[in-house]
């Protein structure tokens, strides 16, 4: 997330966590997934995911940091705190391969407004004029050593991950609007 913005996830995140195995088809289409996976959220709806950066008057829990690599992966629920109260308030993802985000619980915190800031987002006229995108391509950031024979020895552009995700959720709405059917792209010829 970059600082300053934020999302809504309509979708259930964290846990209580489900494994496939435990879940009915039927529950399962009806939350959109058709395909195994191996756990499903069975958290609340409506987690507000920020830059960690964003976050004020919270505190890690230590003992809460979950089944992580190299960092912290939320995966054992809120790992931290209000400074004020105590409470449980967020989970910090910082782990390998992970985004950077806290995810804020949505039955833990509530908006408030702060002074001089827009209430109201920008229409997509106003984000178009403002000219800020995400390109396609992005260059791989390597924390390690490059390796030296093999795919990545000459290799230094990726797709962005935001558009691998974007791409990869608008071909899951296009295979589930099929409904099926063979899909195919009609357009002028060459």
């Amino acid at each position: 997330m970059e600082s300053g913005t934020f999302a809504v996830d309509p979708e259930p995140w964290g846990p209580p966590w489900q494994a496939w195995e435990e879940i009915d088809p039927d529950e399962a289409a009806a939350r959109g997934v058709y395909a195994p996976v191996h756990t499903l959220s069975n958290g609340a709806p409506g987690a507000i995911v920020i830059a960690p950066g964003d976050t004020r008057g919270t505190l890690l829990i230590p003992e809460k940091g979950g089944g992580y690599c190299c960092g912290l992966d939320g995966a054992d629920g809120p790992n931290m705190a209000c400074e004020a109260c105590g409470l449980p308030v967020a989970s910090r993802i910082d782990d390998c391969s992970l985004w950077q985000a806290v995810w804020l619980a949505p039955n833990a915190v509530r908006r408030l407004p702060v002074d001089d800031a827009d209430a109201a987002p920008l229409s997509w006229q106003e984000l178009m004029a403002e000219g800020k995108s995400t390109p396609p391509f992005e260059p791989i950031a390597a924390w390690g050593a490059r390796m030296r024979a093999g795919y990545w020895s000459n290799h230094w552009w990726s797709w962005s991950p935001q558009w691998e995700a974007a791409a990869g959720r608008a071909l899951a709405h296009l295979l589930a609007a099929s409904e099926g059917q063979r899909v195919t792209q009609r357009g002028a010829a060459a």
